[in-house]
């Protein structure tokens, strides 16, 4: 944190070039640029996450802990976020794609179509699978009579 505070500092206020903070501090571009947003990052990566896996690594978390948060709850993202902050760099690479491709499908919106109109039915509940798996057998039920 400190690091990136001074990073800022030096490029932004001192008008430091990118390669004489690169030199000053002997780091390559990617940990500048990784250790320069460390102060946007999510509380729980600043204070739990950055000083045991590093910048670099804490930064395709801090994403991946964004795509989390948009689906479900803080506790449980950030339970998966412990368990994927020992996994490789290339691992949380793919991770992150497949997260970004593929999003998590949201536990209380429903989406039904019938000739050619599409209705959204959201439920202001976080739902367990199996009881969004109930609803949706129910409506749809409703919806082929």
């Amino acid at each position: 944190m400190e690091l990136s505070y001074k990073l800022h500092e030096l490029s932004a206020k001192k008008n430091l070039s990118l390669e004489e903070c690169l030199k000053k501090f002997n780091i390559t571009k990617s940990q500048f640029y990784a250790i320069k947003k460390v102060l946007d990052f999510d509380p729980f990566i600043k204070n739990s996450v950055l000083q045991i896996v590093g910048p670099i690594k804490s930064d395709i978390l801090n994403k991946i802990l964004e795509l989390l948060l948009l689906k479900e709850s803080s506790t449980s993202a950030q339970s998966k976020i412990k368990l994927y902050m020992n996994k490789s760099l290339t691992e949380l690479k793919s991770l992150l794609t497949e997260l970004e491709n593929n999003p998590p499908k949201e536990k209380n919106i429903f989406e039904f179509k019938k000739k050619g109109c599409v209705t959204f039915f959201k439920i202001n509940e976080i739902l367990s699978d199996e009881d969004y798996l109930e609803i949706e057998a129910f409506i749809k039920k409703l919806l082929n009579r």
